[in-house]
């Protein structure tokens, strides 16, 4: 990826040599949509440059995991110029994603065929974008979420109230990006946590409620205690949080159940 973003660091270097003498040009809105975090721009930045990034590299022995990275590697180069507020265009925003070999002419006589939303995500309004789920915090479908610009795995998902996203320095939160759920359904590992007064049937109660809803368990430990209580831990795998919350009630309707929640 390294030699795919060696232009970017070529202008970045002489920009300020030339910076008394320059004629800004229209594409500056790019750059300052960026500054400003407008996911109008940031949504035309995706779809108008970055497939050509992609269509590149996956057709030069590339792979997709590796035109996104190199994507997200350019995006994060640009947030950090746009953020430092001092780069101006003296030439279209698409030499930053310029690659010789994708001037050669394109046809238009076929029109691209509408497709469909099929990402779980979105990222400022752009679907298939390589993202990736925290596990600090297991986002779920229905749970509020932002995106954090990663170097390897792409844009990770966190929820917005996730501990460790609000510990992030300044200098970071640069890489913070609009995300939004999309129509594409996918079940998500959730850590459940139940605590009991009583072991007795306490764990064949429970998988036959989520055996009911069809809900897959990967994972069941339980723990007892002196006083004859219990803590159940459970992963199971939920695909948005009306259906988490739905199997939580019914848990705790159960004999002898004094608690019911979600982990994280």
């Amino acid at each position: 990826s390294v030699l795919y973003l060696l232009p970017l660091f070529l202008v970045f270097s002489i920009k300020s040599f030339f910076m008394s003498k320059i004629t800004v040009h229209p594409d500056q809105i790019y750059i300052d949509g960026l500054a400003n975090n407008d996911s109008a721009i940031i949504q035309s930045i995706y779809k108008k440059f970055v497939p050509k990034v992609v269509h590149y590299i996956r057709n030069n022995s590339g792979d997709e995991d590796k035109a996104q990275d190199v994507v997200q590697e350019i995006m994060i180069l640009l947030f950090n110029q746009a953020k430092a507020k001092n780069l101006q265009l003296t030439c279209p925003f698409d030499a930053y994603f310029k690659i010789p070999e994708l001037e050669s002419p394109v046809s238009i006589h076929n029109p691209p065929k509408k497709t469909t939303n099929k990402s779980a995500i979105l990222v400022n309004g752009v679907d298939n974008i390589l993202t990736t789920f925290a596990s600090c915090c297991a986002p779920v479908q229905g749970d509020d979420i932002i995106g954090y610009i990663s170097h390897k795995k792409g844009v990770i998902v966190h929820r917005k109230n996730c501990d460790n996203l609000q510990q992030i320095s300044h200098e970071k939160q640069v890489r913070l990006v609009q995300v939004n759920w999309g129509n594409n359904k996918a079940s998500h590992a959730v850590s459940v946590i139940i605590h009991a007064y009583s072991t007795h049937t306490l764990l064949t109660d429970v998988t036959q409620i989520l055996a009911q809803a069809k809900i897959h368990i990967t994972s069941a430990n339980m723990d007892t205690h002196p006083d004859f209580s219990a803590t159940l831990n459970l992963i199971i795998q939920i695909e948005n949080t009306d259906q988490l919350s739905q199997i939580l009630n019914k848990i705790s309707c159960l004999p002898n159940i004094f608690e019911v929640k979600r982990k994280i």
